[in-house]
């Protein structure tokens, strides 16, 4: 997020006022900590809901993918995935 931030600085101090720049990544790791995960599902699958219910009636394209070397087998992990989705 941090990295996402310092390349749409410009951008972002439009749209939020930082004053004191992008927060750095401890920031974020404690605003984070403090989220209620229960209340975060809650409210994703709210959000979900009224998505799927603008798209209905449109052409959902799906490509996913499994990055290679990311988490080791040895640790338990299946690898990491990233779904797109585009309309």
């Amino acid at each position: 997020m941090v990295e996402f931030g310092q390349q749409r600085q410009s951008w972002l101090k439009d749209l939020l006022g930082l004053e004191n720049g992008i927060p750095s990544h401890d920031t974020f790791n404690r605003v984070l900590q403090l989220i209620d995960p229960d209340s975060l599902s809650q409210c994703l699958g709210e959000g979900g809901e009224v998505l799927l219910g603008a798209l209905e009636g449109h052409l959902v394209s799906f490509d996913g993918k499994k990055l290679r070397g990311v988490s080791p087998h040895s640790l338990g992990n299946s690898g990491l995935y990233i779904l797109s989705a585009w309309v």
